[in-house]
This record gives C-alpha cells, sequence and structure tokens, in this order.
C-alpha cells in the first residue's frame, strides 16, 4: 500500500572476537527486519584486560513493512 517503510539506526557494542561481530551481521540480516547493515567503525578494546575485546558501532535500516 505505502511501500516499504525505512529507519535507519545505530547499534554500538563489545564483543570478544570480530567474529562476533560478523555473526552479529549475520543474524541481522537473518530475521529479514534490517537491511543495509554496514560495519561503521570497530576496533580492539585495550582498556579491557586480560581478554581480547572489540568495540564496534553498526549502522543498518529497520523495515517496518515486516512489523
Amino acid at each position: 500500500m505505502f511501500g516499504d517503510v525505512l529507519e535507519r539506526i545505530d547499534i554500538e557494542g563489545l564483543a570478544l572476537s570480530q567474529d562476533a561481530v560478523a555473526n552479529l551481521i549475520s543474524n541481522l540480516q537473518k530475521t529479514g527486519y534490517f537491511k543495509n547493515i554496514e560495519i561503521k567503525e570497530t576496533f580492539q578494546d585495550d582498556s579491557v584486560k586480560d581478554m581480547q575485546a572489540f568495540q564496534f558501532e553498526l549502522t543498518c535500516e529497520i523495515d517496518r513493512s515486516k512489523s
């Protein structure tokens, strides 16, 4: 009727590996509710002691026509 209604959002987080970030992107895509998922930034967080940690920021569109 009105076509796709898209809203852009940013997701920020901390992951224990780069693979975890890739898995998050894949899982968001599989839902069908998110489109055009892009990594805006990712870097290793040296402030986290005793483990590897990656700060990340994603941007994507939510397809409101699916809800």
